[in-house]
């Protein structure tokens, strides 16, 4: 800590990366989890507006903080089941 700032602790006004322009390059079916607490909380708003900009793309708020793996396994194993389960029957 130097100067009563934490080092390697992100700006919460930091430019979000990837850049949002990326999301306009992908064509697949896309989905974003947003958890209610950690980085991104504070941009459901930009998160929004990504899932909004393409099509096949879907949200899914969960109460959890940033680390859904660790926090929330289950949930979001079953998450990424439900998205597999979803373009594998569309392309059968």
């Amino acid at each position: 800590m130097s100067g009563g700032v934490l080092s390697g602790v992100p700006d919460p006004e930091a430019a979000v990366y990837p850049s949002v322009d990326v999301y306009e390059r992908i064509e697949c079916p896309m989905t974003l989890v947003l958890p209610t607490d950690g980085f991104y909380a504070r941009r459901a708003a930009e998160v929004r507006a990504v899932v909004r900009a393409g099509h096949g793309r879907r949200l899914i708020d969960i109460d959890a903080g940033h680390n859904l793996p660790m926090t929330r396994p289950a949930e979001l194993a079953a998450i990424i089941v439900d998205l597999v389960h979803q373009v594998t029957t569309a392309t059968e």
